[in-house]
């Protein structure tokens, strides 16, 4: 359905498109408010998965730039599963759809991309094409496309692949500050339990060795997979190389 103003200049009444019309996609769209305000912020959960949600709706990464020069230019590709192709100009066409032919060559006008480009040296940026940018296979065959020497061109090839490495480097830090949080827990219950031995029996000055702590914290380590152990193993080290001169911070001193 349509949006079809009211004939009457008194009638504000709006007709109300149709869910899966293209009308309501592009109210949808331009409803989108825009925001120039990138403070790093935290993450939220629901980011992620829009993120994620984004990366299974296209095809997976790696992509890749193949193509003929003068016959379509560059064309992006899927790496892999039989080669899906993702973005390539289209052919000009005439009113009946036929394609059209170069008056004297007779050979078909094929279409072109084209990137937003600054050369080296220059103080403006502008549009060119694909043709003009792509990089040839080799020296002796420089028509058949293997790339395109332009920034733009690059983020397009590898922006899937940089998100999911980005999105799994974000769980990889997630899971690491989990373990460092637990072991730090651990830690502080060791700690004040310790406290609480040394507060018990104040007629002798006791001090726990850093090596007793590592010594116990391997022990409560032992049930852990590899994964769980990352965080808590990093601490560990630490308590490892500090063991031979290191105590705990608290001591209570025997009293006369």
């Amino acid at each position: 359905m349509s949006i079809i103003p009211s004939a009457s200049t008194n009638d504000t009444t709006t007709t109300v498109p149709d869910e899966d019309s293209h009308e309501a996609a592009v109210a949808r769209y331009l409803s989108t408010p825009y925001t120039d305000d990138f403070t790093p912020a935290p993450m939220a959960p629901e980011q992620r998965e829009q993120i994620r949600a984004a990366l299974a709706a296209i095809p997976a990464p790696p992509w890749r730039w193949i193509g003929l020069r003068d016959a379509g230019g560059p064309q992006l590709v899927t790496d892999h599963s039989g080669r899906q192709y993702l973005l390539r100009a289209a052919k000009p066409t005439d009113h009946r759809g036929d394609e059209l032919l170069d008056p004297e060559t007779d050979a078909v006008v094929y279409g072109d991309l084209e990137f937003r480009d600054q050369p080296e040296g220059e103080t403006y940026s502008l549009m060119r094409s694909g043709n003009s940018l792509a990089v040839g296979r080799t020296e002796y065959d420089p028509d058949a496309i293997v790339g395109v020497a332009n920034p733009l061109a690059r983020w397009f090839e590898k922006s899937a692949q940089h998100a999911t490495a980005l999105l799994a480097e974000v769980d990889r830090l997630r899971t690491e500050l989990a373990d460092q949080a637990r072991a730090t827990e651990y830690f502080a219950n060791q700690s004040r339990r310790r406290g609480n031995q040394l507060a018990a029996d104040p007629t002798r000055r006791q001090v726990t060795p850093v090596e007793e702590l590592a010594y116990d914290m391997d022990t409560a380590l032992v049930s852990l997979s590899p994964a769980e152990r990352r965080g808590a193993d990093a601490v560990l080290q630490v308590l490892r190389a500090r063991a031979a001169a290191a105590v705990i911070p608290f001591t209570t001193e025997a009293t006369s």
